[in-house]
């Protein structure tokens, strides 16, 4: 079976020249119906779907904050994991085990009212989301590393995944809502587990063809894992990133409520922030490709942190819908761009192990976010808290980003040797 990026004979490259350059991106489309359900369904779609919740359940927002707050436990646990389990099973079938337990868990949401069992639930879709988005990213790098001049573009596409599925829960949830009413939900998580799972088998034939990462081996002294603890203030801006932008997400569809949203205009609202995602890839994988990786990463939480604060500068529908187009712009970008840094600045042994770390800052951010947003609402004046604590945390975000510039590890070659990342990534894959 021919492989996404694969090389074969001179001759048969030349003649196959058309379909080589295609299979990268092919085989990148195929894999973000990974982030279609890891992000867009299994995280993101929780967004909508609170308010009804609420009403039917009669949570506080610190209890609906607490659901999120579980969700990033799961990814957590599931970003420690991902570099022991990945060796030991390989990273294709974690990919593909994290999808399943995903539209596992998007069932069983439907299916219960229990706060304790809605908890575990939520848990486990993080679980599965980290298992299936991280592993996606080793292979996404592997896959960068065939077309090196597209590789941020590629992951970018990747990324966007999740904006298709944000999209995508938006045209399904609220007509279900605005049917069936507040118990609705119900039927919106059955639907959501539906699509999950036609995704799953849809990524299959591209999750067949792509290449595994590389093996990490200790015994070469480029391959240590002291690698990852060079990149401590993209972590630290990673941490900040997931704390800021999991409390928008969380909070914002409660605010435009709250401030007298329509259904219809919380459908936009929610619409054009998928649709955003897929428009932002090309300038953002165009972006990565081109500046520092501190520099982009900044970039990118700056506009996010100005997305977060315009429906509290302007609460009318254009300041939502305004906030929408920019907030969803860039949100996914950040995930492709620690890639990309990680890809970037290690060698291949060291990608899954790095993009693990990283996670596990991201992931330790995203715990924290949604349930200190929903105390602080429900103290301090409502969702509008949430969207304050996006701004702040993102905006420090940016600063972190910046100051990782200052280190020496921000150049794309060895630091004792003096090769290039790229070479010696070229001498790993012919050992």
């Amino acid at each position: 079976m021919p492989r996404c990026g694969g090389q074969g004979s001179r001759a048969a490259v030349h003649k196959r020249a058309p379909t080589q350059n295609q299979r990268p991106l092919l085989c990148a489309l195929g894999l973000a119906l990974g982030p279609m359900v890891a992000l867009g369904l299994a995280r993101f779609a929780y967004s909508l779907l609170l308010p009804a919740m609420r009403t039917d359940l009669s949570w506080s927002y610190g209890q609906a904050g607490t659901m999120n707050t579980a969700n990033a436990v799961g990814y957590l646990a599931g970003a420690l994991a991902a570099a022991p389990v990945t060796g030991r099973v390989g990273t294709r079938r974690v990919f593909a085990a994290g999808m399943v337990l995903a539209a596992a868990a998007l069932l069983g949401a439907g299916l219960t009212e229990s706060f304790a069992l809605q908890l575990l639930l939520r848990l486990a879709a993080g679980l599965g989301a980290a298992g299936t988005f991280i592993s996606g990213a080793a292979l996404m790098a592997r896959l960068g590393d065939r077309a090196p001049g597209r590789s941020g573009a590629l992951l970018a596409v990747y990324t966007a995944g999740a904006g298709v599925g944000i999209v995508v829960s938006g045209f399904l949830v609220q007509p279900i809502l605005i049917t069936t009413g507040s118990g609705g939900w119900h039927l919106a998580w059955i639907t959501l587990a539906g699509l999950a799972t036609a995704s799953a088998l849809g990524a299959w034939p591209a999750l067949r063809r792509v290449d595994e990462p590389a093996p990490r081996a200790t015994s070469n002294p480029h391959r240590r894992p002291g690698w990852v603890a060079e990149l401590w203030l993209p972590a630290l801006g990673y941490l900040l990133f997931g704390a800021g932008y999991i409390a928008y997400v969380t909070f914002v569809i409660a605010y435009l409520h709250h401030i007298g949203f329509t259904a219809g205009e919380v459908t936009a609202f929610w619409t054009l922030l998928g649709l955003t995602v897929l428009a932002g890839v090309p300038l953002w994988g165009w972006l990565l490709d081109r500046l520092r990786s501190g520099h982009a990463l900044a970039l990118m939480n700056l506009v996010l942190a100005a997305g977060s604060l315009l429906p509290l500068l302007f609460s009318g529908t254009g300041g939502g819908l305004a906030s929408a187009v920019i907030f969803g712009s860039a949100f996914l970008a950040v995930p492709a761009g620690m890639a990309h840094l990680a890809r970037r600045q290690l060698p291949a042994t060291a990608w899954m192990a790095a993009i693990g770390g990283l996670t596990v800052a991201f992931a330790i951010g995203q715990s924290i976010g949604p349930a200190l947003a929903g105390l602080l609402a429900d103290q301090h004046g409502g969702a509008a808290l949430g969207l304050l604590l996006a701004v702040a945390t993102l905006g420090t975000a940016a600063l972190a980003y910046l100051a990782s510039e200052t280190q020496p590890y921000q150049r794309p070659q060895h630091r004792r040797t003096g090769t290039t990342i790229r070479e010696v990534n070229r001498r790993e894959a012919a050992e």
